[in-house]
C-alpha cells in the first residue's frame, strides 16, 4: 500500500523525458564522488515520458537519496513537451503502460508505480528553459537539495549549491519562511534522508515561535496546517508533532480561527491515542481532537478545501474515522 507521499512536494524532478540522447544543461558544479543508478521502474516511466518530450534530468531529494543508495518514495519529473498530442495519447493509454490512477492538476500529472510516486511537470519549451535557469541560480528553489540533479545521458550529477546530503536553505537572503515550506523542508529530510542543518533548525524556530498577525493569517496557518496532516503525522515523530501543535504559531492560528485550544487538544489526542491503540492513525486522532466542534457542525470539511486531489482525498478519509470518535 502507498504511503502518502504528498503529490505536491518541490523535491524530485527528472525532467522531462527520454533516454533519446544528451541535451544541454545549464548546471555547474560537477561533482564525480556520487553516483545515481536509475533503476528499472525509473527507466519504465522516462520511457513513457519520452513518448512526448526529449529531454530529461532528475532533480532534487531523490537525487540525494539515491547517491545515498537510498530508495526514494518520491520522484518527481519535469519533462520539456516537445509533442503536445503525443502528451495527450500518452495519457489516454497510461494504463497500457502500467500507470494507473493519474491525477491531473493543471500542467502536472500525478501516479504510483511499485510503491512509489511519481510527479511529473509537464512544461512547453519556454518554460521548460526558465526552469532550468531558476534552478542553475537557487531563484527557483526554497532547499539548496531541490538544485541537485542527475543526467541520465551522461550519468553527471550537479549540486549548484553544495547542498549535500544536508536540509538547508538555498539561500540566506530568503526571510521568514512559511509553515507550509517549513513542513515541507521535514517531509524531504524524512523521505530522503537529509540532514536538517542550523540553518533550517533557525528558520523552524523563528516560525513556530511567531504568532498570527490577524484573522486571515490564522485561517491561513490553520489551512497550511490541516492540509499536510495526513503526510506530516507519517513522516514525522509524534513528539515533533506536538511541539508544532503547542507552537506560539499553531496555539494562536487555532485559537484565533477555530476557538481551540491546542494544548488541551494535544492532551485529548494523547487519550486518544491509548483508547484507539494502533488501530487509527495519528493524523485521525488529531483531527478527532482539533475539528470536533466543527466536525459536530459539520463544516470541517471546508478546512479542506485548499488541497490537491490527493490530499484532499487523504485528508478526507482521515476525517470521516475521525467523525467516528467524536
Amino acid at each position: 500500500m502507498i504511503d502518502r507521499r504528498h503529490f505536491v512536494r518541490n523535491s524530485c524532478l527528472i525532467a522531462g523525458g527520454s533516454l533519446l540522447g544528451p541535451a544541454r544543461f545549464l548546471f555547474a558544479e560537477s561533482t564525480g564522488s556520487r553516483s545515481v543508478t536509475l533503476d528499472r521502474v525509473d527507466r519504465h516511466v522516462l520511457k513513457f515520458i519520452g513518448e512526448y518530450s526529449g529531454q530529461s534530468f532528475l532533480q532534487g531529494g531523490c537525487v540525494a537519496a539515491k547517491a545515498a543508495s537510498r530508495l526514494p518514495g518520491l520522484i518527481r519529473i519535469t519533462a520539456r513537451v516537445d509533442d503536445l498530442n503525443g502528451l495527450f495519447r500518452a495519457l489516454a493509454d497510461a494504463r497500457r503502460a502500467g500507470i494507473q490512477d493519474v491525477h491531473a492538476e493543471g500542467n502536472t500529472i500525478h501516479f504510483a508505480l511499485n510503491q512509489r510516486i511519481y510527479r511529473v511537470d509537464n512544461l512547453l519549451p519556454d518554460l521548460f528553459a526558465a526552469r532550468l535557469t531558476g534552478l542553475a541560480t537557487g531563484k527557483e528553489v526554497i532547499f539548496a537539495h531541490e538544485a541537485l540533479s542527475f543526467q541520465p545521458a551522461t550519468s553527471q550529477l550537479h549540486d549548484p549549491l553544495r547542498a549535500g546530503n544536508d536540509l538547508r536553505l538555498a539561500r540566506g537572503d530568503q526571510g521568514r519562511l512559511t509553515l507550509e515550506q517549513i513542513i515541507e523542508g521535514r517531509l524531504a529530510a524524512h523521505d530522503f534522508g537529509l540532514t536538517p542543518a542550523p540553518d533550517f533548525l533557525d528558520a523552524e524556530k523563528m516560525m513556530l515561535d511567531a504568532q498570527v498577525a490577524d484573522l486571515n493569517h490564522a485561517n491561513e496557518i490553520v489551512r497550511q496546517f490541516l492540509k499536510n496532516l495526513v503526510t506530516f503525522t507519517q513522516a514525522t515523530s509524534a513528539e515533533k508533532v506536538i511541539d508544532y501543535v503547542r507552537s506560539p504559531l499553531l496555539a494562536s492560528a487555532f485559537a484565533g480561527a477555530l476557538s481551540v485550544d491546542t494544548g488541551s487538544a494535544a492532551e485529548q489526542f494523547a487519550r486518544l491515542r491509548v483508547s484507539s491503540g494502533s488501530r487509527d492513525a495519528d493524523a485521525v486522532l488529531w483531527m478527532a481532537a482539533l475539528l470536533a466542534p466543527k466536525i459536530t457542525e459539520g463544516t470541517a470539511t471546508a478546512w479542506m478545501d485548499n488541497a490537491s486531489s490527493f490530499h484532499a482525498a487523504a485528508s478526507l478519509a482521515a476525517l470521516a474515522r475521525a467523525g467516528e470518535l467524536v
